[in-house]
Formats: structure tokens, C-alpha cells, sequence
């Protein structure tokens, strides 16, 4: 999508986490409701800022749906950490 300060968990970088327990997330969705959260998640961060916590949305809204650009092709698996992820 070429956005700057992604890809990496750093100072003044947008960051989007989940905090869980492993031993407790239970996915509670079903066919008759697909979009029924996950149980165990215990907070979400989009942006830094907080959007779910303790079974529950906060209400804040800082994200924003990304779409890619007609002129720059997607590449599945690219990422611009610096590191070299082709295979040996």
C-alpha cells in the first residue's frame, strides 16, 4: 500500500495489537453469526489508541479502510523491515 511507518513496532509508528491469552481465546462465531467476537481478547489497539477492551468496543473509531492504488501492484509477502525474506 506504500504507507510510511508501517511494518514495525517502533516509536512514532501507527501500530494495530491484540493483547490475548492463548490458553483462553475461544472463537464464538457461527454460521448464523459469522461476525460474533472472539472470546479471550483481552484489549486492541488500532493506531495506538485503544478500540476494544475487556469484552467490549470503547467507541473510538481511529482507524481507516485502506485500498490499494491502481498505479502500484500489490506483492504478497513484501514488507520494507529491511530484512531479507527470500529463500535460500
Amino acid at each position: 500500500f506504500g504507507i510510511a511507518q508501517r511494518g514495525l513496532l517502533a516509536e512514532g509508528n501507527f501500530a494495530d495489537l491484540v493483547v490475548f491469552d492463548p490458553e483462553t481465546i475461544i472463537d464464538t462465531a457461527t454460521f448464523e453469526e459469522p461476525r460474533r467476537p472472539a472470546a479471550g481478547i483481552e484489549h486492541v489497539f488500532v493506531n495506538g489508541v485503544s478500540v476494544w477492551r475487556k469484552g467490549r468496543a470503547t467507541g473510538a473509531l481511529p482507524g481507516a479502510v485502506l485500498k490499494p492504488s491502481a498505479s502500484k501492484p500489490i506483492v504478497r509477502g513484501a514488507c520494507n523491515c529491511g530484512a531479507d525474506h527470500s529463500a535460500s
